[in-house]
């Protein structure tokens, strides 16, 4: 493991060093001051975002448990986007909480400076994660679709 990090730094530390920091800084903004700022502004959000997220699976359980065929293009494309667009607010409301609501906060600037980069780290990783799924891997998927529609390949309608 030592020899993997020490020849491959990037790709075998950087994983577990920013999925540790990115829960920390969530327990991080619940401890300071920001916890009030959070629950007001972006916790409405998640909420939103789990409940979003549950509904869209669970209409995908139902269709399969009740044998619904949903057409391949809803099943590979429409509701994997569906399920990452309900984020959407989840990284607007992070993003502002840290931008605009702690550095207005009346504290000492001392104070601000953890939740401001918690809240930073937290939308940096929301963000890659919504970059990561809509823009690389639905895209590829949407290539891969089109390319075996056009070629009538074995999925076609």
């Amino acid at each position: 493991c030592l020899q993997r990090a020490a020849k491959d730094p990037w790709g075998e530390v950087w994983p577990g060093f920013w999925g540790l920091s990115r829960r920390w800084s969530l327990i991080l903004l619940s401890c300071f001051i920001g916890s009030s700022t959070f629950a007001l502004r972006v916790f409405p959000a998640v909420v939103l975002d789990e409940f979003l997220f549950f509904a869209v699976a669970k209409f995908s359980n139902i269709c399969s448990q009740f044998k619904i065929n949903i057409p391949e293009v809803v099943e590979l494309l429409v509701l994997p986007l569906l399920d990452q667009l309900h984020f959407v607010p989840v990284l607007a409301n992070g993003a502002l909480l840290a931008a605009y609501e702690y550095p207005m906060l009346n504290e000492d600037v001392e104070r601000k400076v953890y939740p401001i980069l918690c809240a930073f780290a937290w939308s940096a990783h929301n963000f890659h994660s919504l970059y990561a799924t809509i823009f690389v891997n639905l895209w590829e998927t949407a290539q891969q679709y089109w390319a075996m529609r056009r070629g009538g390949g074995a999925g076609q309608e």
